[in-house]
């Protein structure tokens, strides 16, 4: 399913949701059982059935101490409190878990979710209307992480919202065009709009 949400296949990944679910269903639990429970939660959430993707993803949370998989638990927290569990609590009260999901993912080298994990974790912040100058210098730092990491999808996601950031702050490299993207992420036009593409 992670290839689909990579891809922005938006079938591809309701059709992923519901065999992982369906598999799980019929053959019992395993280490994946989570994130069969979250993709799907995510396709309810999507469709507007809110109690029914809060249910799964309360599902999956609660298999996570049997498996014991730091992998599983930075997808798992990312995919619950970024995408569906944040409909229903305050969004200060996700951003635990969103940082846990990061360090919980560079602990184990899944550095895909860790790196998701801490750019929902930042713009979750920005959402929330926390401190412009502290998510500046947070994105500052995870940016360059993510590059060498060779993770360079949510890195260009975050160097998307850094601008935003900077924006907001009057601080934008192009006061006379204050929306226009930072030359580093400018010179990569098709990229850029290929990642907004998967944002939405």
């Amino acid at each position: 399913n992670t290839c689909a949400h990579i891809d922005g296949n938006v079938p591809l990944y309701i059709l992923g949701s519901c065999i992982m679910h369906r598999l799980t269903m019929k053959h019992g639990l395993c280490t994946l059982s989570t994130s069969a429970l979250t993709s799907l939660a995510v396709v309810k959430s999507a469709m507007g059935n809110f109690d029914v993707a809060i249910n799964l993803c309360d599902h999956a949370l609660r298999l996570l101490p049997r498996f014991e998989s730091k992998s599983e638990l930075s997808r798992t927290y990312f995919t619950s409190y970024f995408f569906v569990k944040s409909w229903n609590m305050p969004l200060m009260s996700c951003l635990k878990y969103l940082l846990a999901g990061y360090q919980s993912g560079m602990e184990c080298g899944n550095t895909e979710s860790a790196m998701w994990s801490i750019w929902m974790y930042l713009n979750t912040r920005m959402m929330a209307g926390d401190n412009l100058d502290s998510i500046v210098a947070d994105f500052r730092t995870y940016i360059p992480q993510a590059q060498e990491l060779g993770r360079e999808d949510p890195a260009l996601a975050m160097n998307i919202y850094l601008q935003a950031c900077l924006c907001f702050m009057g601080l934008s490299e192009n006061p006379d065009n204050p929306t226009e993207m930072p030359t580093q992420v400018r010179s990569d036009e098709s990229k850029v709009l290929y990642v907004l593409y998967q944002m939405n």
